[in-house]
Order: structure tokens, then C-alpha cells, then sequence
């Protein structure tokens, strides 16, 4: 849990936009992007797992262990509210994507059993979260105003339009719950399973800015996210028509889940 969460701490800061340059020591007030609370995005994801498959029938004794890492990237949608508040804001979030997010064991024959492989794949996702504004980067230079940000932090700067301007980052942090389908195959084990994990993000918005230099409608919304399948459940043969009954915490699971994203807002 300990390395999980320095991982997310890390993640979180290579999702910051330039921080040394552009954030100051005390963020400005929260201005909403658009007039009306209520928002839709597009974006897209970078993913990595620490996955696994299981199963009662296993014949390659050389896969026993199990161990995958997952990776790929998925294409999102996400609808939500934001209370814009300029001292206490806060959002819920409701997100889904097309995923794709796999890996795979290749196992030779042994004297003792048949070559086979491990497979692991995430074909969909959908989140709801809730979140609130914490500017905590700035609290911590506020308190220690004598660290250097560019020896703490990498400057990330995303490539934009010429004629695409944006406000100062205002940094969220919260957490919700993530869904994700999985197919899995460990030796003759297969099925489709459906995952429930606790997960918790940290990112940063900043609206887009027309000539004037006023919030036009639109955000940006850069944010790393951890997720947690092994505090959560599986069910397997969700929705099966062959009669076969629902079962819980068994086949294929996915370990500790990591992303990074970048998603565009808009006003509705």
C-alpha cells in the first residue's frame, strides 16, 4: 500500500503542466470555466496493471506464479457537475472508455506439463468519483517557501494550438470506484469477469482562455489516478446464458491499476 501510494504521488506529479514556471506559491480563487455547472469531456488514458489470472485447472505448472503487467491506453468519455465555488469547489464525475489494456505470459513445454500462456485484457472502464478542490503543492511551498519545484518536479508542458491559451492549474484530489470488464485465460481457465476496485486521483484543471484572457467555456483536466481490484471484488459469468451461476472473487483478476489522462471539458 506504502509503494502504492509514493506511485501515485509520482504519477500525480508528472500529470503537473509546467509547475516550476506556472504555478505560483498561492493559487488565485477557482473561476469556473463555463457559466453552467454541468459539463461534458472527451480524452484519452495511459494505463499500466499489475494483473493476475487464476483458476482450478491449471496444467502448466510453469505458470503457477501468475504474474502479468498489463499495459495500453484507452479513449474516454465523461459527463459531470461542478460547484465552482472560488474558495471550496468541488465536482462528481461519472467517466467510461473503450480500453485497451492487456498482457500476456508465453510458457514453453516442460517435461512435467503442456506449453500454454497467460492472458489478461481490459476492454472497458467506467468510473464515479467525487472531488475537491485542495491546492496542496501550494501549501506545501507556502509552508517550505525555500524548496526549488524544478529540483522536486519535471516540467511537463503539453503542446498546444498557437491560437489556445489556458489560466493557471488549480489542483483536485478525491477518489470513487471503477468498474472494469477483464477476459483472462491462465492455462484452460478462461472467462469474462467483471471488476469493482476503490480507486484515488489527484490532477489538475485550468481553463482555456479566449482573447481576452477570460475563461471561454472550456478546460483542460490533466490527472493520474490509482486503483485497488485487491480491495474490491470480481464476478465472474455475469450475464451468462448457459446457466453457468455468478461467482465472486474467482478467475481472472487485475492487481494495483495506474493512469495517467488528459481529457478536454466543456460547458453545458
Amino acid at each position: 500500500m506504502r509503494k502504492s501510494l509514493i506511485l501515485a504521488a509520482a504519477l500525480t506529479a508528472l500529470a503537473v503542466p509546467a509547475l516550476a514556471a506556472d504555478m505560483p506559491v498561492k493559487a488565485p480563487p477557482f473561476t469556473a470555466p463555463a457559466s453552467s455547472p454541468w459539463y461534458c469531456g472527451v480524452g484519452t488514458e495511459a494505463d499500466v496493471a499489475q494483473s493476475n489470472v487464476s483458476g482450478t485447472n491449471l496444467f502448466a505448472t510453469s505458470l503457477v506464479s501468475g504474474g502479468l503487467t498489463a499495459t495500453g491506453g484507452s479513449i474516454d468519455g465523461a459527463c459531470g457537475y461542478l460547484s465552482a465555488n472560488p474558495q471550496r469547489w468541488w465536482r462528481v464525475q461519472i467517466e467510461g472508455g473503450w480500453s485497451n489494456i492487456k498482457g500476456t505470459n508465453v510458457a514453453a513445454a516442460t517435461p512435467g506439463a503442456s506449453g500454454s500462456s497467460a492472458f489478461i485484457a481490459q476492454r472497458w472502464h467506467a468510473t464515479q468519483e467525487f472531488d475537491i478542490g485542495f491546492e496542496l503543492i501550494q501549501r506545501i511551498f507556502a509552508v517550505l517557501p525555500n524548496l526549488g519545484t524544478a529540483s522536486l518536479f519535471p516540467s511537463f508542458t503539453p503542446v498546444l494550438p498557437s491560437n489556445v491559451s489556458v489560466g493557471v492549474p488549480h489542483q483536485y484530489v478525491g477518489g470513487g470506484l471503477r468498474e472494469f470488464g477483464i477476459d483472462g485465460r491462465f492455462g484452460a481457465a478462461s472467462g469474462q469477469t467483471i471488476g469493482l476496485a476503490p480507486m484515488v486521483k489527484s490532477g489538475f484543471i485550468w481553463c482555456t482562455l479566449n482573447a481576452a484572457g477570460q475563461c471561454n467555456g472550456g478546460a483542460l483536466d490533466a490527472y493520474a489516478w490509482v486503483a485497488f481490484p485487491v480491495k474490491g471484488m470480481t464476478f465472474g459469468n455475469v450475464g451468462a446464458t448457459n446457466g453457468a451461476p455468478l461467482t465472486v472473487n474467482a478467475g481472472a483478476n487485475m492487481g494495483t491499476q495506474y493512469g495517467l489522462g488528459l481529457n478536454y471539458d466543456f460547458g453545458l
